[in-house]
């Protein structure tokens, strides 16, 4: 049953959506035809629930340094930190691709208060995402902070 420009409305907080765009043309989500010709409206049912496609990292403070970014990383995928700097770097691109490639999730790195990230962070977080020579990344960046981030 489609519906006509008139009757378009966005779907309010809190209810079920029972409008669907699909193909540039809405359609009433679960409509049947009942016996005799009734139309009747199919409960609505939720979805199976996809595969998780994300493996997020949280960094809450990034005054840790290059190094608590790095060990927070690998203890969130259950391994035990390198007490070398330069096998902790190597373990944590392991570690993001291992996920990446053999659980296929995307990493996700959160870092809130990025506002306070010193250049250094910034350059070994951008490291990070810079394995395979720019071809793909092994991880999602995402920088929480206020304005003055932009200036960095």
């Amino acid at each position: 049953m489609l519906l006509d420009a008139a009757d378009q409305r966005l779907p309010q907080p809190g209810r079920r959506p029972h409008l669907l765009v699909h193909r540039r043309t809405l359609h009433r989500r679960g409509h049947r035809r009942g016996r005799r010709g009734q139309d009747r409206l199919r409960p609505h049912l939720p979805r199976r629930p996809r595969p998780v496609e994300y493996s997020v990292v949280y960094i809450p403070n990034p005054m840790i340094g290059v190094r608590g970014i790095h060990e927070v990383i690998v203890n969130t995928f259950g391994q035990t930190p390198s007490h070398l700097g330069s096998r902790l770097t190597v373990q944590t691109g392991k570690v993001l691709l291992a996920e990446r490639e053999e659980r296929a999730r995307t990493p996700v790195l959160v870092v809130d208060e990025a506002h306070l990230m010193s250049y250094e962070q910034l350059e070994a977080i951008r490291m990070l995402t810079n394995q395979g020579m720019d071809q793909d990344s092994p991880l999602s960046c995402l920088l929480v902070g206020q304005p003055t981030l932009r200036r960095t």
